[in-house]
């Protein structure tokens, strides 16, 4: 597989793993945070899921791309 598939995957892999974390402390310090803080770091997790949409469908797309030209 192309190396830039490659890095994709990990950034979408390491992404994923930052915005659980993230997901995992608004719900354990949920108490903690002022509601702006709760804002910031809720919209934050929105924005990452958004983001790991595009990977994923860039993915999709590079590896269509890779088959396709592979069959020719």
């Amino acid at each position: 597989m192309k190396d830039y598939i490659e890095r994709m995957k990990k950034e979408r892999q390491e992404l994923a793993d930052k915005q659980e974390k993230l997901m995992i402390f608004l719900r354990t310090h949920f108490g903690q945070l002022d509601k702006t803080e709760w804002y910031l770091m809720s919209s934050q997790t929105s924005a990452m899921s958004k983001y790991i949409q595009v990977l994923d469908a860039r993915i999709t797309h590079a590896e269509l791309k890779e088959n396709q030209s592979g069959l020719k």
